[in-house]
Formats: structure tokens, sequence, C-alpha cells
């Protein structure tokens, strides 16, 4: 036979409690983590922090080729031996075009530095390792390309001329 006991009377007996006292609620221990799963867990989230940081949509690199292409090159600075020339305001606004097909288009634009200075044309082309190009059978190093930036490098008479092209 079951019998029926009210919540008072549980009370009453101390089996249950309706409510938390302050002072039941702080003689609770708090469960604390070992410092060895700590750690673990602070390692773990800074790899993965890594990990999705170091995540980036696979870039698709350009063949020297498709860089020097893809856009046009305004001359900007030469250096000659190291030590920075100085540049005439009609070299300033020049650029070249490198065409797909092999050709190329020098264009001294609208400051000229003599009545010679007209739009050029030629073929150029890249070495098997593209390393070297070629203009109209004069080569050049290149020393960095990237899509933004072309730096060539010549020894003409026993100097080393550097020219800086950025793309526009």
């Amino acid at each position: 036979m079951c019998t029926k006991i009210t919540i008072e009377e549980l009370e009453s007996r101390n089996q249950i409690k309706t409510e938390a006292s302050p002072k039941s609620l702080m003689s609770r221990k708090t469960k604390k983590i070992p410092m060895k799963n700590f750690k673990t867990l602070l390692i773990f989230a800074i790899s993965l922090t890594i990990a999705v940081a170091s995540c980036k949509k696979d870039e698709v690199s350009k063949s020297r080729k498709e860089l020097l292409t893809a856009k046009q090159w305004k001359f900007t600075s030469s250096k000659t031996n190291g030590v920075a020339d100085i540049l005439d305001a009609c070299e300033k606004d020049d650029f070249v075009i490198f065409s797909s097909n092999g050709t190329y288009t020098y264009n001294p634009v609208t400051i000229k530095c003599s009545s010679y200075d007209t739009i050029d044309t030629g073929n150029w082309t890249l070495s098997s390792d593209e390393k070297t190009l070629s203009i109209d059978g004069d080569e050049a190093t290149i020393v960095e390309l990237t899509e933004s930036r072309l730096v060539v490098s010549t020894i003409d008479a026993g100097d080393i001329w550097e020219q800086t092209f950025i793309a526009f």
C-alpha cells in the first residue's frame, strides 16, 4: 500500500529542499578543470585558430607570360650599379604593353624626350625557364615579376642597369 507524503512532510524530514539558500550555494564546491586538460584545450584552440586563419582559397598561380600580358607596364625608376638614376619628366610617363602573341608596344605618351620618341613596336619572348625576357633580341634578366611590379636587369658596357615598372 502506498502512502502519500506531502512536500511539507518531506521538507520537515530534510529529504528535499525547495529553495537553495545563499549559504548552501557558497558551500557547494565548484568543479575545477584540471590544469593538464586546460593546457590541452588551450593548445587545441590556438591550433584551430591558426589552421582556420591560414586557410585561403587556392590561388591559381599565373605564369610569367600571363603576368606580363595581363596589364600595361609604366616605367617608374632605374638604377645603374645600384645607384638611382635621375629620370627626366619625359621618361616618367612611358609605358609598355606586352601582347600574348609575342609583340610589344612602347608608348612615350605625351611628354616626349625628343622628336624621335614615337610609339614603337616589336617582338618579345621569354626563355623556357621564364627568367629571361628578350625584346627585339636584347636580353634582360627578370629580377621580380608580380601582378603589380616588374623589375628587369641588363648589363651594358660592364654596368648593371635595373629598370622598374608598375602595372596599371
